[in-house]
């Protein structure tokens, strides 16, 4: 997690020890594109929606999904110990802008961290 800040952890950990019912605190943002208009690949590179309710939806009137960022977890020792899930009503997300989310996992995600690393300091520069 190459662009997580001292702000986001400061920030899960602040929420998790002033709420006495969050049981975690993890970043998170938003997914780029509606998800209830994804597909799945199937047989000989056909595709699938997931949510066929959704084709004629226009993406704008799509409710916003989120997923992990990945990039800090915070939870307190019972949560662990009773094997507690993260994704529940019992968490709080960090919301953090999709620019700063980026997983390397593949030579693809370094290249790409690389680019989104080069547009922050010129950013930064320019501030």
């Amino acid at each position: 997690a190459p662009f997580v800040s001292v702000k986001d952890i400061q920030e899960g950990f602040r929420l998790l020890i002033n709420n006495n019912s969050l049981q975690f605190t993890f970043t998170a943002t938003t997914f780029p594109f509606p998800i209830q208009r994804a597909f799945k690949l199937i047989s000989e590179n056909k595709v699938e929606m997931f949510y066929p309710e959704y084709l004629m939806s226009r993406s704008q009137d799509l409710k916003e999904a989120y997923h992990d960022a990945g990039q800090i977890y915070w939870g307190k020792a019972r949560a662990f110990l009773n094997d507690l899930p993260v994704f529940s009503d019992h968490s709080s997300p960090v919301i953090i802008p999709r620019y700063r989310v980026q997983d390397i996992d593949t030579p693809e995600d370094w290249i790409q961290a690389e680019l989104m690393m080069k547009t922050l300091i010129q950013q930064e520069k320019q501030t």
